[in-house]
């Protein structure tokens, strides 16, 4: 299951608030401390509770007589889940919802290669901005690489993707991967200097550390089978 990250920001909040108070959390509260409208705070974990992340209880209301209130405890998933994410390491994406974002992935990138360069670089860096999912955020920063490859007719050599494929670390696989492309659209004049695509580079060497090594090294040869 791929949970967003406003579901993990709320999750990791109702942990910590039931972890120090050995209470349950009324929304009112959890609305307080993550910085929302107690209606959003409500509908979140309405949602949670569907998912198995939180189970609800009924307590007396001492204020609105005959009234009781509706609080809410993590589930043992909830607490496993805190365990990882305070681990540093996001949750494994879900099979379905992999296969599923592959497909569209693909799609959405022959339909940028029709676009003019700016266009649809611009178009990637907005998809960015917008995914939830660190992974697929890592996906699109290789669809800008690719996109420009493809406009430019250059791309990296075979025997630097073999090489690439016999490392045996992801992060060690990704860094090489990124370096070759960025060197590439360098050496062909495809950007004019570093400063175009370094901070997309940082910012997705930054999400790297906490997406599990297996879903990095499918992303890799995904992408690797592509190139």
């Amino acid at each position: 299951m791929s949970i967003s990250q406003r579901k993990q920001q709320f999750i990791k909040k109702i942990v910590e608030l039931y972890s120090n108070s050995g209470l349950p959390i009324h929304y009112t509260s959890l609305a307080q401390e993550i910085g929302v409208s107690k209606w959003s705070s409500y509908e979140m974990l309405i949602e949670l509770e569907k998912l198995g992340f939180i189970e609800r209880q009924y307590q007396n209301n001492r204020n609105k007589s005959g009234r009781s209130r509706t609080i809410f405890s993590p589930t043992e998933k909830a607490l496993t889940l805190f365990e990882t994410l305070s681990g540093g390491q996001d949750m494994p994406v879900d099979e379905k919802v992999w296969n599923n974002k592959m497909s569209l992935l693909k799609r959405e990138l022959d339909e940028l290669k029709a676009l003019p360069v700016g266009q649809s670089i611009n178009s990637v860096i907005g998809k960015i901005e917008t995914e939830e999912v660190k992974l697929f955020k890592i996906a699109y920063m290789f669809f800008i690489y690719l996109i420009i490859a493809f406009k430019s007719g250059t791309c990296i050599s075979k025997e630097i993707i073999e090489i690439i494929r016999s490392v045996s670390s992801p992060v060690s696989q990704y860094m090489m991967l990124s370096g070759a492309t960025l060197e590439n659209l360098l050496e062909n004049n495809i950007v004019d200097s570093p400063e175009v695509m370094l901070p997309l580079v940082k910012r997705s060497i930054n999400n790297i550390s906490s997406i599990p090594s297996a879903d990095l090294k499918k992303l890799i040869e995904f992408f690797l089978n592509i190139i």
